[in-house]
């Protein structure tokens, strides 16, 4: 079985896995990718869920998401404004990835 990689947008495959790996192990990343895979969240019900995070990492853990094209940010027109967070297309692509990495680590002696 061979790695798949994007030609010519990093230097080597290891590269690509490295940071991909990187990007999701950042604290509180890949909790906050698996609560909003069951549905759309509220920035209050992912605080609540997710005991121990502060509301700034969790701000910034949301905003790297949806920079990345992982998680949808939208506003509610209520007063006081309601901000919803889901998962995007790419978000949910990535579930299955995590699925078997959980799979794997299983079979892991660390």
């Amino acid at each position: 079985m061979k790695l798949i990689c994007v030609e010519g947008q990093a230097n080597s495959k290891s590269d690509w896995l490295e940071k991909g790996l990187k990007f999701f192990s950042t604290k509180w990343t890949a909790r906050v990718i698996l609560f909003l895979s069951e549905k759309p969240r509220g920035f209050g019900d992912l605080r609540r869920h997710l005991s121990g995070v502060s509301a700034k990492v969790l701000s910034q853990r949301l905003k790297s998401l949806e920079s990345a094209g992982i998680v949808n940010r939208s506003e509610q027109p209520t007063n006081p404004p309601r901000v919803n967070y889901s998962l995007t297309d790419e978000g949910k692509n990535s579930i299955p990835i995590m699925n078997e990495f959980l799979k794997f680590r299983g079979k892991l002696k660390i």
